[in-house]
Order: structure tokens, then sequence, then C-alpha cells
């Protein structure tokens, strides 16, 4: 039988239970992702608003579209920014879609090492800076800019 006309070398139906398993296993994992990442966002708004973020946003250059706030999400930049914020950005925007994207390519080595574990290393290391900055003893108040100096001919400069 020529080929395409029916035959056993001609195209074939996926078969629908399996196609569909597939795609709700990676919808699923796809839910998890943004679960951990909203995990890891609380956690980040947490420490900006209460002033654990160094250098604090209103410090560094204004952020092209949102001045001297806190931007948590895609639109974060590369630099200038704390070690809290460096982690986010790695588990949001890149273990984040290599997770979702490996499931739904079916498969499940990158989902999982590559996506997965990525993903919760990063949310713990987030952790273990939150509980950091938390438990971190506060600096010391900066020194008086007119500090008082001894006056000259006093028992200091003797």
């Amino acid at each position: 039988m020529p080929r395409g006309r029916g035959g056993p070398t001609s195209r074939r139906r996926p078969r629908t239970g399996v196609a569909r398993a597939a795609l709700d296993d990676a919808d699923a994992i796809k839910r998890e992702c943004d679960r951990l990442v909203g995990v890891g966002a609380a956690l980040l708004e947490g420490l900006g608003l209460d002033g654990l973020i160094v250098p604090d946003p209103r410090e560094r250059p204004p952020h092209p579209t949102a001045g001297h706030a806190l931007v948590i999400g895609g639109a974060m930049l590369y630099e200038e920014h704390s070690e809290a914020e460096r982690i986010f950005f790695d588990l949001a925007k890149f273990a984040h879609a290599i997770t979702f994207k490996a499931a739904s390519h079916q498969s499940p080595d990158w989902t999982h090492w590559l996506g997965m574990a990525r993903l919760k290393e990063g949310l713990e290391a987030l952790k273990a800076e939150d509980r950091r900055l938390r438990t971190a003893t506060p600096p010391a108040p900066p020194a008086p800019e007119h500090a008082a100096e001894p006056a000259k001919g006093t028992s200091a400069e003797r």
C-alpha cells in the first residue's frame, strides 16, 4: 500500500488519554511553580516592608518604570540589588521557566533536576537569607557628622 493512504505508515492520531494526562501533569507542575514563586515573592516583599533590603531601593538609581520602589518579578534589574533579590530573581526568572517548560515538553530530568530542584533550593536559600536578616543584630547608628573633638591644649594632646 502506498505511503499516506491509510496503511501502517500513515499519520496516526496521538492517544488522547496519554496526551491529556501529560498536559494535565504539566499544568499541575506549572501551578506548583507559581505557588513556590509566590512564597518567595511574599518573603521578599516582607523584607522590603521591614526595611531589611540593603541597599534600600530608595538609595539606588531609580528603576526605569517603578522609580525607587521595590520591584519583584520579571522587571527586576540585574545590578545594585540585595542578596535576597538576587536569589529571588534566579528562582523566579530561570528556575521557574525551566521547570514548567521542561514539563510541557515531557522532559522529566530537566523538569526535576534543572528546574524544580533549583527552584526549591532557591526558595530555601531565600528563607535562610530572610532568617539571617531578621536575626542579625542591627547595625550601630552612624556617628554624628560633627563629633566632638578634644579642644587643643587638653589632656588628650598631652
